[in-house]
C-alpha cells in the first residue's frame, strides 16, 4: 500500500488494545479458542470495531439492557 499511494485508504485494528480491554473487562474471557486462532468474543470485538469505523454507527448503542441485570442477556 505504501509503494503503490494508497496508505491513507488503509484501516488498522488496534487488536492489542481490543484485546486488553476485553480482559480489563471480562478477565476470564477465552483469547484463543486454540494454540492459533482467536476466540469468538475476539472476533466479535473486532467485527463491531469494524463496523464502527465504516459506517460511523454503534450498533449496539440501540440495544436495551436487560431489567434483570444477572440475566444472561
Amino acid at each position: 500500500m505504501v509503494r503503490q499511494g494508497e496508505l491513507s485508504q488503509g484501516l488498522n485494528v488496534p487488536l492489542r488494545r481490543l484485546i486488553a480491554q476485553l480482559m480489563e473487562n471480562l478477565p476470564d474471557i477465552e483469547i484463543y479458542s486454540d494454540d492459533w486462532h482467536l476466540g469468538e468474543d475476539v472476533n466479535i470485538a473486532i467485527g463491531a470495531y469494524m463496523y464502527t469505523i465504516l459506517t460511523s454507527d454503534f450498533a449496539w448503542a440501540k440495544q436495551t439492557e436487560p431489567a434483570d441485570s444477572t440475566s444472561p442477556e
